[in-house]
């Protein structure tokens, strides 16, 4: 808009009519840690300017094949419309879609078509009022990349993660970071057996107070550092193995109400206590 506070895709040889400044939907600039769309805000510098989004109708017959950093840092904006104008059937990133989107308070993503995407990573990073996340359409058989995907949400306090297969994903670190209100978190889903690093995942998870970890499979990740740091509330971790793990500094640390069967509580954090024998894990009776 000419005010700059409505961004409006379109896809048509209208361009030279348009109010206000326009891009081409591959124009870019220089961003503080990598190349970003041109009309979005940056790290350090964000976009308080923009209020809406709108997908015009035209625009669903453009067929991008990323997404990355298309709302990246867009801090006022509170609004996006015409998500089913916007075909992602090919798109294969995700990456930073809408991180630093801090004014958002509800996404609905119920039209998204993610059966190409592969990454996923800081999705919705820093998305610090988002209270409302609908993710039931999600297809990420190929998703790869997972890490920091709902970081420094601090109000969500529900995530549905029910539709996910995470069979092919590698990467977990840092996925549930900072998101301190959540109170449950149902993982019975998720297929960790590519996992290689869960470093950073649940830590800052301040308000869970249980986590079932039962379907973990664990045998491929060689980082769990800080894993569950900072949880304080969180009393019981449920698995009925041991974890063994190259690098885990700190896996544990914060974690002041954790008891599980350990006879020696607070004297080792690392995942040497992950175990249900003697360590911070609780058996769960099938």
């Amino acid at each position: 808009s000419a005010d700059q506070t409505t961004l409006t895709f379109y896809y048509d040889s209208l361009r030279a009519d348009r109010y206000g400044t326009t891009w081409g939907i591959r124009d870019t600039k220089k961003g503080h840690f990598c190349t970003i769309p041109a009309w979005t805000g940056d790290w350090g510098s964000p976009n308080t300017t923009v209020l809406t989004a709108v997908f015009d109708a035209s625009f669903r017959d453009f067929c991008p094949t990323t997404t990355a950093e298309w709302f990246y840092c867009l801090k006022s904006l509170k609004n996006i419309e015409g998500f089913e104008h916007l075909n992602t059937s090919q798109v294969t990133s995700m990456r930073h879609m809408f991180s630093g989107c801090s004014s958002l308070t509800s996404l609905d993503l119920s039209s998204f078509n993610t059966s190409q995407v592969a990454d996923m990573s800081s999705m919705f990073h820093d998305c610090e009022s988002l209270t409302t996340l609908d993710l039931s359409s999600f297809d990420t058989l190929k998703v790869r990349s997972m890490s920091w995907m709902f970081s420094a949400c601090p109000s969500l306090t529900t995530l549905d993660l029910s539709c996910f297969d995470t069979s092919q994903v590698t990467c977990m670190r840092g996925m549930f970071f900072g998101c301190s209100s959540l109170t449950t978190l149902d993982l019975s889903c998720f297929d960790t057996s590519e996992v290689t690093d869960m470093s950073d995942m649940f830590r800052g998870c301040s308000s869970l107070t249980d986590l079932d970890l039962t379907c973990f499979d664990t045998s491929e990740v060689t980082n769990m550092s800080r894993m569950f740091n900072d949880c304080e509330s969180l009393t019981t971790i449920y698995s009925n193995s041991s974890w063994s793990c190259r690098c885990s500094n700190h896996m544990f640390s914060g974690c002041n109400s954790l008891r599980g069967t350990a006879t020696n509580v607070g004297k080792s954090f690392n995942v040497s206590m992950a175990n249900p024998e003697t360590g911070y894990f609780t058996k769960k009776e099938l």
